[in-house]
């Protein structure tokens, strides 16, 4: 069953969906260059993947297969090995939990560690409970904001054993453990600065936070902050970001056709200067401590966008033709993926299963009817990495929102079945 499971999503996303971020990854992984504007971890697994399988297939098996064995060991705690299987096996095909698993995300890679390290601590076996917490190192590797999903996890199933408080205060110094470890392998891998956060959620809080700042701020003021920067607006420069401001976009800054703000290179590949790092970090600090209302209401508009977000499908064409066939990668998906692949598009579209919004709310309504350990450790972990996106997120995109989905069905489908087992008994 998990087999076959496992093996119609391997049909359906061969030889996995690649996108802009996932392109530039393996580019980095083949150079064994990294920069660190996306975990060099990811791109340093791909690496040592492609000795196995060249391209993108062995990492689409890697984190589905990790997901897809997590989901069984999750529900081994609640089912029967045949019945844990089926219910892994339509989870995992579930079109919402499904989709971004046949894209190679970082993302995907940190659900399917995730799910797996999950799987591993509900064994309660020491062996096992080690392999979880190397995979919730992994999981937190995998995304700069990961270390508030694993947290939750570690803090409430991580046993070893022990009750009372010593219980809590091992598991709380391994979930520091796997952070510092983490962050330090990332740290220790990067070749390359690429300054990620001055290009990205610098320029994007700080168009954003002047375009909600009611009263008006001066053109030498902004011009004086913004000095070194290149700035490409001298004039009406808070008009200008109220008019080019796209809270489902970060990227409208730079690439606005008319009113551009800044222009440098999107791909990270060639750094931007010190004094650009010194006046976005300048401008960045004086808005946010001088209009905190304002970068809050930019920040909540943003994430209104995140979990009113219902476009999950990746795309499956022939994207980046040329740079695929450059890399020597397959162009696209032939017609029977294509077919299925319109199918699934027709059901996002005709559903609001692909809303965020509606997963955040039944997670906080069962995190408050849910006193089981495990269940309380997963809805915890998706709300937990939820709610950091209130501050990183910088663009309207499910897959940021695909860990709340997937732990808020796992705990639907958990708590339904030992309800009905006890209405059962009954």
């Amino acid at each position: 069953m998990l087999t076959a499971g496992w093996g119609l999503l391997l049909a359906y996303a061969y030889p996995g969906t690649l996108t802009f971020d996932s392109i530039d990854e393996l580019i980095q992984a083949r150079a064994g260059i990294y920069r660190d504007d996306h975990p060099p971890v990811v791109a340093a697994l791909w690496r040592l993947v492609e000795h196995v399988v060249a391209g993108p297939f062995g990492m689409l098996a890697l984190q589905s297969l990790a997901f897809v064995v997590g989901l069984y060991l999750i529900f081994r705690r609640t089912f029967t090995a045949r019945g844990a299987a089926v219910a892994a096996t339509l989870l995992l095909l579930f079109p919402p939990v499904f989709a971004p698993l046949t894209a190679i995300w970082k993302d995907s890679l940190m659900a399917g560690f995730l799910v797996l390290g999950i799987g591993a601590l509900l064994t309660e076996s020491r062996r096992w409970s080690v392999l979880g917490a190397i995979a919730l190192a992994l999981a937190t590797a995998m995304r700069f904001n990961a270390a508030a999903a694993t947290l939750a996890p570690l803090v409430l199933l991580f046993a070893w054993g022990l009750a009372g408080w010593r219980r809590y205060a091992l598991a709380t110094a391994v979930w520091i453990g796997t952070v510092v470890a983490a962050f330090s392998v990332n740290s220790a891998l990067a070749d390359r600065q690429a300054y990620g956060w001055h290009t990205t959620l610098a320029i994007y809080d700080i168009v954003g936070t002047l375009a909600h700042v009611d009263e008006a701020i001066p053109d030498t003021k902004l011009v004086e902050l913004l000095d070194g920067s290149n700035l490409l607006v001298t004039r009406d420069v808070q008009a200008t970001a109220r008019t080019i401001y796209d809270p489902r976009n970060y990227l409208t800054p730079v690439t606005d056709p008319h009113h551009a703000f800044w222009h440098f290179s999107l791909r990270n590949d060639v750094p931007v200067p010190e004094s650009f790092r010194t006046a976005m970090t300048r401008t960045w600090t004086y808005l946010v401590t001088t209009y905190p209302r304002a970068y809050l209401a930019h920040r909540f508009t943003t994430m209104e966008q995140v979990v009113d977000s219902d476009t999950g499908m990746p795309w499956r064409g022939a994207a980046q033709r040329e740079l695929r066939a450059q890399m020597g990668l397959a162009n696209g998906a032939n017609d029977g993926q294509m077919a299925v692949y319109r199918k699934l598009v027709k059901f996002e579209r005709s559903t609001h299963l692909f809303s965020p919004w509606i997963y955040l709310l039944v997670a906080l309504i069962l995190l408050g009817i849910a006193f089981q350990r495990d269940v309380l450790a997963l809805l915890m972990s998706g709300l937990m990495y939820e709610g950091t996106l209130l501050v990183f997120a910088a663009s309207r995109d499910y897959r940021y929102s695909h860990w709340l989905v997937t732990t808020c069905c796992i705990a639907i489908v958990t708590l339904t079945a030992r309800r009905a087992r006890v209405k059962v008994r009954a």
